[in-house]
């Protein structure tokens, strides 16, 4: 579940933090490319800590579930019924 949920919380500070340049903006009456710049960058690598953890995450969740398949498969294996 926490691997899915991790793009959506990058995708969330992705627009708290454009909505914090466009405030910056607002603020300040000037849209200079350096002060724009900077707060998109800030805002963009929370989507991309979101993926890396999320896709990180599903390698690890594959491996667990076909580690339980094995073992399922050789618990079932042991089992003998007569």
């Amino acid at each position: 579940m926490l691997v899915g949920i991790c793009p959506l919380l990058g995708l969330l500070g992705t627009v708290l933090g454009m909505m914090d340049v466009f405030d910056v903006i607002r603020i300040t009456g000037s849209n200079s490319a350096r002060s724009t710049a900077t707060g998109v960058s800030n805002a963009v690598i929370t989507t991309m800590a979101g993926l890396v953890i999320a896709i990180s995450g599903l390698y690890f969740t594959r491996r667990i579930e076909l580690r339980v398949e094995e073992e399922t498969r050789r618990l079932a294996d042991l089992l003998h019924f007569d």
